[in-house]
């Protein structure tokens, strides 16, 4: 099976469908992509933030996809169980007996 390689969403954004929330408004760090939900009245000091924000987007929200080199297959935790194997949950031990529940 093969798998189509994975972009890095700062290329290839997803798109989404934005609802009109109250008192919120969507800013956008590309080009009508990587919306981030922002306080409709922000004051001077808060939409500088936001323009450093817009400039530095490559620095924040890495996902799997994004670090090139390291396949997301990696990346994922499996549990690996013999085929026969009786699977069984085992309570929390109580390291103090006089703790109550």
């Amino acid at each position: 099976m093969q798998v189509p390689p994975t972009r890095p969403s700062i290329e290839e954004a997803p798109k989404l469908e934005l609802k009109a929330l109250p008192h919120l408004r969507y800013a956008y760090l590309g080009e009508e992509y990587f919306a981030v939900i922002i306080a409709a009245d922000l004051n001077s000091r808060q939409e500088e933030c936001l323009a450093v924000l817009k400039r530095f987007k490559r620095a924040i929200g890495w996902t799997i996809a994004d670090i090139i080199g390291i396949s997301p297959g990696i990346c994922s935790y499996k549990i690996q169980l013999m085929p026969k194997h009786k699977s069984s949950i085992e309570h929390q031990r109580r390291l103090n007996p006089l703790c109550k529940r």
